[in-house]
């Protein structure tokens, strides 16, 4: 065989994606096994369909192999039923054991592995790898009991597996739900929070269904305010009826916030509309830190009422008026971008008739996107932006973007409605450029950049009347 030289190999492996096709370099020859190895298992990816226990075999024989991985994506993990003798004591009791605390618990954990139980054999993996930095995935089950309790564990003591702390290293979770029905109670990703290293919390299909304060919690394991090291917390087709009050006042530092609302809540049983004032009551424990904030500009704005879905037997579970306005951001010092529903940032009705941009928004604002923004609204944005310009030198020195998020967008003649997306079909209407042409002028004056944009859901109009509503639930 040609010796290749080192980078040349290297490059070769960069160049190949999918980590099964990468494994099979290291069956090339023992030369190329012992250079590609802590590279080809730094980033690991399982296929859609490929278990974990052939990887919990391994990274437990070859403990070079689970020192190496950094990253760990799963893109489909399930429960699987049916004995299969898989599970081997004399390998795997050593991790299992620290996490049992009766004899009981130990036949639970061992008879679980030997029926192939993925959401166990995923807690092996875990604290298998000692250096991982990221975990991905996708979940399909209800139920994560071995995952939350371990990783429960783990947050509140100290832990030791084979002479090191699984999970100290850990920097980032993503967590993803199948579909929109498909959620879990906030509480079970309190431990996450609780981890030294944890920086970015990423999640879908996040609900907080009960109102009483941790009343959902399933482990005795308290959030202390400022307490956590997270920066960074991303939630998408979410329903956080409280604001995730607990989660972001445990920040100690929280950057970055995201949140994507859903009316769906507890698996599709409950329907709870945005509820803005809350988030507000939560991110003002963060005034001190906080620079990007994106809420709901991309999820349902809708009220479940208003989706008109009686006939499907949907309706609003809030017993309480829900307010809109977000409320005043004027005292977040280090915001730079934030994205919001115009309807959340600016409230029309008598209580907060005075309130206006230059008096709710921080000097710090470089980036501002006014989301969700109707044609019914046009009347009350336009004027503000144009005050908003006509203050930027002296109160907005730092403004250098401003995006107007279109509600209601036009079919193109001669282009038809695709079911799923209309992107490239539609275009602004003529109507709506006009109404914003001050602005795009001021903003060129002002060296501020200005743009149109259709991203989430939006209305799609033809000849003026609607024909495509595309509005998630």
């Amino acid at each position: 065989m040609i010796a290749l030289p080192t980078d040349i190999i290297l490059m070769v492996v960069d160049t190949i994606d999918e980590f099964k096709d990468r494994r099979k370099l290291l069956q090339v020859c023992r030369s190329w096994r012992s250079l590609l190895l802590p590279k080809v298992y730094s980033k690991v990816t399982l296929d859609i369909d490929e278990s974990l226990v052939p990887l919990a075999h391994t990274v437990l024989l070859n403990r070079s192999i689970g020192a190496t991985v950094r990253e760990l994506r799963i893109p489909n993990l399930f429960c699987k039923a049916g004995k299969n003798g898989i599970y081997h004591p004399e390998l795997f009791r050593e991790i299992v054991k620290p996490f049992t605390v009766t004899p009981e618990d130990l036949t639970e954990w061992e008879d679980s592995l030997d029926a192939g139980d993925e959401e166990a054999w995923l807690v092996v993996v875990l604290l298998s790898l000692n250096n991982l930095r990221y975990l991905g995935m996708r979940h399909h089950s209800y139920s994560w009991d071995f995952t939350f309790r371990t990783v429960a564990q783990l947050a509140s003591n100290s832990v030791c597996v084979r002479g090191y702390a699984p999970l100290s290293h850990l920097e980032e979770v993503n967590i993803m739900s199948e579909t929109v029905y498909q959620n879990f109670p906030a509480a079970r990703f309190a431990p996450f929070f609780r981890l030294p290293s944890m920086r970015v919390f990423r999640a879908a299909g996040v609900h907080e269904e009960h109102e009483g304060r941790r009343a959902s919690f399933p482990f005795s394991l308290n959030l202390e305010p400022k307490s956590s090291q997270v920066r960074e917390i991303i939630l998408d087709h979410s329903n956080c009826r409280r604001g995730m009050i607990e989660y972001v006042s445990s920040c100690a530092n929280l950057e970055y916030f995201e949140y994507q609302h859903s009316n769906a809540a507890n698996h599709g049983d409950v329907w709870l509309d945005f509820r803005p004032r809350r988030f507000h009551i939560a991110l003002s424990t963060q005034k001190h830190s906080l620079r990007v904030l994106r809420l709901n500009d991309r999820g349902s704005t809708k009220g479940v009422d208003d989706l008109g879905m009686e006939d499907e037997g949907i309706y609003s579970g809030d017993d309480v008026e829900i307010e809109p306005w977000f409320g005043s951001l004027v005292d977040f010092t280090e915001l730079r971008e934030l994205r919001i529903p115009v309807r959340n940032l600016l409230q029309s009705d008598y209580r907060h008739r005075g309130s206006s941009l230059e008096e709710i928004l921080p000097r710090s604002l470089e980036y501002l996107s006014l989301a969700k923004t109707d044609q019914a609204e046009f009347d009350i944005v336009e004027p503000q932006l144009c005050s908003l310009l006509a203050l930027r030198s002296k109160c907005f020195p730092a403004l250098r973007k401003l995006v107007i998020q279109l509600y209601q967008m036009e079919l193109i003649p001669g282009k038809e409605l695709r079911s799923a997306n209309n992107e490239g079909n539609c275009r602004v209407p003529h109507s709506t450029k006009e109404v914003f042409e001050e602005v795009r002028k001021t903003c060129g004056t002002e060296g501020v950049k200005f743009s149109f944009a259709h991203d989430g859901e939006y209305q799609v109009l033809a000849d003026g009347k609607l024909v495509w509503d595309n509005e998630m639930i």
